[in-house]
């Protein structure tokens, strides 16, 4: 899953440029992780039943255990809206994606 933000990017696109920028601009409340392993757990146990599926979590890319954040470590930003990447964020997941599965390249 992909956090949803209360605030637009480009609000905190421009704090970050501008230097008025606050972390509680660019961060998602712990709500969405919450609701993320939820699902992920009823998700899991149907994956379960299907031999040779597997899930794939993508949430944690972007969150922790107290917020979400739509700035990446290295101050870029990932999300074109509340909830889409942008062509920052879009790549950003796909490493991480073939990171934790390498085999997707084979």
């Amino acid at each position: 899953g992909i956090p949803h933000f209360a605030n637009a990017p480009d609000s905190c696109k421009y704090r970050l440029r501008f230097g008025d920028y606050h972390p509680d601009w660019c961060l998602s409340s712990v709500t969405f992780h919450s609701e993320t392993l939820e699902a992920a757990s009823r998700v899991a146990q149907l994956v379960e039943a299907v031999p040779g599926l597997e899930l794939l979590l993508t949430h944690h890319e972007f969150c922790n255990e107290v917020s979400c954040s739509m700035i990446a470590q290295n101050g870029d930003l990932l999300f074109r809206d509340t909830h889409h990447l942008n062509l920052n964020g879009s790549p950003f997941l796909a490493d991480e994606i073939v990171s934790q599965m390498p085999d997707l390249l084979r």
